[in-house]
């Protein structure tokens, strides 16, 4: 099974985004793809039922039942995680649903899984590592996600060696980027920069169409003051991979921060070239005001007009054509 993305900063249930080999239709600015296997076509049989009422799965019917499935050449295309606001939108039930799971099933490691994800989402950190500890006294061999969602839970409560420990149990090479990258997060959120840029570094060096470590390496050296190396880091990222959307607007925000108007508007034109529908409007607003700071005011024009097109309706875009005219 495939969810579909725009970046490849996000993480799956077997580690990072890759890019994507070629979906369907409407998947073409969706240039990442994080894959996993799934139980989905099946005989009807009264004796297979879905269990649970979020992330339903029927292989504890298949377990009861000593029924093995086989592997299909078939790839099912899931394009629910493209709309970053549907997603959004759905979080907030599927969290309540899952703590009632959750203290419904204490001793069921799916209803403790499905918790520490949702509240990971969330950033309900505290849930998220009680959830943890729970699956972890369940199952002793805890799944990738459980140890990269469940690491930054418990560094965010402060239990940090307890999370790094989670991270440094044996896994395949395939893991290594994901595993780096939480570890270098959590080494940069208790002082050890060196010891972080070192964690990004190599997760970048192992997977370089894997970006999160990008980002990440870039906002640690923004906090430190190296605004040039943390753009750096991002465009080498957009060389690598210049169709991952939120390096684009990591890279505008950069010069947006730092008010580097000029660059700033270098960036987002450069990034309407990529998306032309991205930014929400921002990328729109900054190149106008850098043309109408330079007197072009028909080409800001033109610039607003596309804006508007894309967001009918843009306060900021219609105060500004308002002003051009």
């Amino acid at each position: 099974m495939g969810n579909y993305h725009a970046s490849g900063a996000h993480l799956g249930l077997h580690g990072g985004a890759r890019p994507n080999p070629g979906g369907p239709p409407g998947t073409e600015d969706l240039g990442f793809v994080t894959e996993f296997l799934a139980l989905r076509l099946f005989r009807r049989d009264p004796r297979i039922r879905y269990h649970g009422r979020i992330h339903e799965t029927v292989e504890p019917s298949f377990e009861a039942l000593g029924l093995a499935p086989k592997a299909l050449p078939a790839v099912i295309h899931h394009l629910g995680k493209a709309d970053g606001d549907l997603d959004r939108a759905k979080q907030d039930r599927y969290f309540r649903i899952a703590q009632e799971e959750a203290a419904a099933h204490p001793g069921a490691f799916r209803a403790q899984f499905n918790l520490m994800q949702e509240a990971a989402m969330l950033e309900r950190w505290a849930i998220c590592a009680e959830a943890t500890r729970a699956c972890l006294r369940l199952e002793p061999d805890p799944p990738l996600r459980l140890r990269l969602s469940g690491a930054r839970a418990l560094g965010a409560i402060g239990a940090t060696e307890e999370a790094l420990a989670l991270l440094d149990l044996p896994s395949g090479p395939e893991a290594l980027p994901a595993l780096q990258t939480v570890q270098g997060e959590l080494l940069a959120a208790v002082g050890r920069s060196d010891e972080a840029v070192a964690a990004f570094l190599s997760a970048i060096e192992r997977e370089p169409s894997f970006t999160l470590p990008f980002l990440r390496l870039s906002a640690l050296l923004r906090d430190q003051g190296e605004l040039a190396e943390a753009h750096a880091v991002l465009e080498a990222g957009l060389d690598q991979n210049p169709g991952d959307l939120l390096l684009w607007e990591a890279l505008v925000g950069l010069g947006a921060a730092t008010q580097d108007l000029p660059a700033a508007a270098r960036d987002a034109w450069n990034a309407l070239g990529r998306f032309p529908a991205g930014g929400r409007g921002l990328w729109h607003q900054i190149v106008a005001q850098s043309l109408l700071r330079q007197g072009a005011a028909t080409e800001a024009r033109l610039v607003l007009e596309r804006g508007l097109a894309a967001f009918p309706g843009h306060a900021e875009l219609l105060r500004l054509r308002n002003g051009s005219a």
